[in-house]
């Protein structure tokens, strides 16, 4: 399965969306499985759809650590591109977390949970999320009270 799933409609633009899907426990293959990605791809912007590591008991550091490197070296290779995120649900989650890394020039969580806590006590996730999350997983909450 492919991680990373690009979509470039124009070469000469300098605007990259990187989609963050909801999960996380599934991968999407191409845009037609995700309404954002649809949306994305009916719009012909330059996206790519990154699928982060399925690592249960430590997805979140997993996830977040795979993305911060991909981001990173995406960055250094193209200096002059505008990186957009957007992440939906758990994506959203996880691109709350890159607000204070300085790689995108916009961040959009549509759906996200910003609190691990909130999110275990009151949501129909919380089944996967005691499974998948590890105990040391980033809370934005947490991030943004302590001035992280």
């Amino acid at each position: 399965m492919r991680k990373i799933v690009e979509y470039i409609f124009c070469r000469d633009c300098k605007k990259v969306y990187f989609y963050l899907h909801g999960g996380p426990l599934f991968t999407l293959r191409n845009w037609q499985e995700d309404p954002f990605a649809t949306m994305l791809y009916n719009e012909q912007r330059n996206f790519i759809l990154v699928n982060y590591p399925i690592v249960y008991d430590d997805g979140g550091i997993s996830d977040y650590r795979f993305l911060k490197e991909y981001f990173w070296e995406y960055k250094r290779q193209n200096p002059n591109t505008e990186m957009v995120l957007l992440g939906e649900s758990y994506g959203g989650y996880l691109a709350s977390l890159f607000a204070a890394e300085y790689i995108f020039r916009k961040i959009i969580a549509i759906s996200a949970f910003t609190s691990i806590a909130y999110q275990e006590l009151f949501s129909s996730e919380r089944s996967w999320l005691k499974d998948y999350l590890s105990e040391n997983a980033l809370d934005f909450y947490t991030l943004c009270r302590d001035n992280q």
